[in-house]
């Protein structure tokens, strides 16, 4: 599946519905990162910690890493301009 091809995830619902089915039948918890582009489609699902039947252990920290391995700008969509430049056509 393509990035044009994925899903939007633009409710909580999209999201129930992505899992459920892979994991209603698991014996173990999971915690997945989902990392979604600008336009909330999945670049890339990620298995963080996988716990016992009850409980999933999860580190702040970890989920932070991994996530900030994915923070960089997408090439559609255009720099923002940094609007604490001073204009240097500025009115005196």
């Amino acid at each position: 599946m393509t990035l044009s091809e994925a899903p939007a995830f633009t409710a909580p619902e999209a999201i129930a519905a992505f899992y459920m089915e892979e994991m209603r039948h698991k014996e173990q918890e999971e915690m997945h990162l989902m990392i979604l582009n600008t336009k909330q489609r999945l670049i890339r699902d990620i298995l963080l910690f996988r716990g016992t039947f009850n409980h999933s252990p999860a580190s702040p920290r970890e989920i932070f890493i991994e996530a900030l391995r994915y923070q960089r700008p997408e090439p559609d969509v255009p720099a923002k301009p940094d609007v604490t430049e001073k204009s240097s056509a500025s009115p005196e």
